[in-house]
């Protein structure tokens, strides 16, 4: 025995195996041409097949779909595909570029890649085989279509149009950016648009859309004085997000959309990465991402959504400014009646300055229509307090002063703002109340007030703001214990919302560095829609354990990449999907209720 003779040997075996590894993983793209528009990408077979059947099974989809257990065997036996088929490759669907390939139809463009250990073996599987050089025709199962198969390297390539087929890939696709090879490497199942092909695509189809709309523009009629007035700072904005959609397409390597099934839960991410030295690649370099807790301050509360962010300011203050510019000078050059819209935009440029991370929450209403409000927001920042309350304030009193100096409030309304209008628990806040005053006498207004009395209460939307230790505290609507609760929290410290078991559940499956968190409790929205429904005389009653976990999302930056996972909780799934079972059986004057899960 010399396992201790050298702690290299041991280190140059472990880079070995990994680099094997990798490159069985990408076997399969190394059969993709670079004329592919779109992969899809699975995973090692009879690995993904158990997680999938997993999933399935606690989803009680087996019930329904029977053999779904065994998605890899049910595939297998429906596409009588059982001989000469490796199950531990890799498999991938590309679609091809129909017109580099003489596609007759758009559909004949898809090429299914299997892994294959024996390819004659493969081809018997088949009915009425017969061979024309390297391409073999068969005939397709569940297809009344004839198809052809012909062999790439490992795989069987398995396509409806020989033509299609002919053109083995003489050059393989160079997939760009380190973020997205590991993407294609490291989950079950990956979407991959490969922009060096669709490119040319998307500018031409976004190029069509400029001109449409643009000519929209030119268009718009020229008696409505005030419409006139905004026509350059409208087609200055439109300017502008083409010009945003041209970069986002010229500069981005690819974008991927991906799943990892797991052991409770269902991963989902969504990424985009682009070239290094683009616009975007460079601000997304510059972004850091933190480990910190970003729901920091928030209270424990019941909300409808709920999340936190770290703000890159200097980053962020760029992309704003650089994206305003010509709006701006477009709406400065209207006249004095447009300063309040420029007064907005500098407030809202201090606060990004003073801001450094935010917390904030809808919280779940409680009480009856019109009573209280439905809209109940609590928000706490961190960073210079008074710059950002002060800079709020100016938005929204030049918010109100443009509305006004263009008479577009529909209902009217009125701002006042009330400095130490309260004291909660030593802490003194201003309140921003806003209230309507819809014509009484008009039935259309009698409405309209109804309306905002639902969402916003009898006195109408209300914010209040204060400093509590250094932290901005933000609320909209919420009765005065939430309002407590906030001001707690926010001089304790600490992060009581990072530390639910329920939220540690899910964050879990998230990755740890990130700039943005956020949190759906599905259930607690269903219950809130169904207390309120209700109300109303709906007779739906149904019983959901309490404290189910949230659905997560992250935002994450990675060298000149961005991007957003997802997690579902199993348990969170079923328990919706039997709370559905018990609405539907209820609403069709169903019997026993169900209780628990599936």
């Amino acid at each position: 025995m010399r396992l201790k003779k050298s702690h290299a040997g041991m280190t140059g075996l472990l880079a070995a195996l990994l680099l094997i590894s990798a490159s069985q993983a990408q076997q399969v793209l190394e059969q993709i041409p670079d004329d592919a528009l779109v992969v899809l990408k699975v995973r090692n077979l009879s690995a993904t097949s158990p997680k999938i059947g997993k999933f399935m099974t606690d989803l009680a989809v087996n019930a329904f779909v029977p053999g779904i257990d065994n998605p890899l065997a049910l595939a297998q036996q429906k596409l009588n595909m059982t001989q000469g088929v490796r199950t531990d490759g890799d498999m991938a669907i590309i679609y091809r570029d129909p017109e580099k390939t003489g596609a007759a139809k758009p559909d004949d463009a898809f090429v299914l890649l299997v892994p294959v250990s024996d390819f004659p073996a493969f081809v018997s599987n088949f009915g009425g085989a017969k061979p024309d050089g390297e391409i073999t025709s068969i005939k397709l199962p569940i297809s009344e279509e004839d198809g052809f198969v012909a062999q790439w390297g490992n795989f069987a390539a398995v396509c409806t149009s020989k033509e299609v087929l002919s053109k083995k890939p003489s050059t393989i696709l160079k997939i760009p950016g380190t973020a997205t090879n590991r993407e294609l490497a490291g989950r079950d199942l990956v979407i991959y648009a490969n922009m060096e092909t669709l490119r040319p695509r998307a500018q031409q189809m976004l190029q069509m859309a400029r001109q449409q709309g643009m000519s929209a523009l030119e268009g718009l009629p020229q008696d409505n004085e005030q419409l006139t007035k905004f026509q350059p700072v409208i087609k200055a904005f439109a300017t502008q997000f083409f010009n945003a959609a041209d970069a986002f397409v010229r500069d981005s390597n690819g974008f991927t959309f991906s799943i990892n099934f797991g052991e409770e839960g269902l991963s989902v991410a969504s990424m985009a990465e682009f070239k290094p030295d683009s616009y975007a690649g460079t601000m997304f370099s510059s972004m850091k991402n933190t480990d910190q807790p970003l729901l920091a301050g928030l209270p424990t509360a019941k909300y409808l959504f709920y999340g936190g962010q770290l703000n890159n300011a200097d980053i962020n203050v760029k992309i704003i400014s650089d994206f305003a510019a010509p709006i701006m000078k477009e709406i400065d050059a209207i006249g004095p009646e447009t300063k309040p819209a420029h007064d907005y935009f500098d407030a809202l440029i201090v606060y990004l300055k003073a801001n450094k991370t935010g917390a904030f929450g809808m919280v779940a209403p409680t009480g009856a229509l019109g009573q209280e409000s439905l809209m109940q927001f609590v928000a706490v920042a961190e960073g210079d307090a008074k710059a950002m309350k002060d800079a709020q304030q100016k938005m929204m009193k030049s918010e109100q002063e443009l509305m006004k100096a263009f008479d577009v409030q529909n209902p009217p309304y009125t701002v006042t703002i009330t400095p130490n209008a309260k004291t909660v628990d030593g802490i003194t806040f201003d309140s921003i109340t806003t209230t309507f005053s819809a014509d009484a006498n008009d039935p259309k207004g009698r409405q309209q007030q109804q309306i905002m009395s639902y969402v916003y209460g009898p006195n109408g939307l209300n914010l209040m703001q204060g400093e509590v230790n250094g932290k901005f505290v933000m609320t909209m609507g919420v009765p005065d214990e939430v309002l407590s609760n906030t001001i707690a929290t926010a001089k304790a410290g600490g992060s009581p919302m990072t530390d639910l078991a329920t939220v540690k559940k899910v964050t879990a499956s998230l990755p740890t560095k990130r700039i943005g968190e956020f949190y759906v409790p599905l259930d607690q929205i269903v219950g809130t829609v169904v207390s309120y429904a209700k109300a109303f005389g709906a007779p739906i009653n149904l019983n959901m354990p309490p404290d189910l976990p949230p659905i997560g999302a992250s935002v994450t930056t990675d060298g000149p990449s961005i991007r957003v996972e997802g997690y579902v909780p199993t348990q969170l799934v079923q328990q919706l999907v039997s709370a559905g079972m018990q609405g539907a059986a209820q609403m069709h004057g169903g019997g026993k209720q169900h209780r628990g899960g599936l």
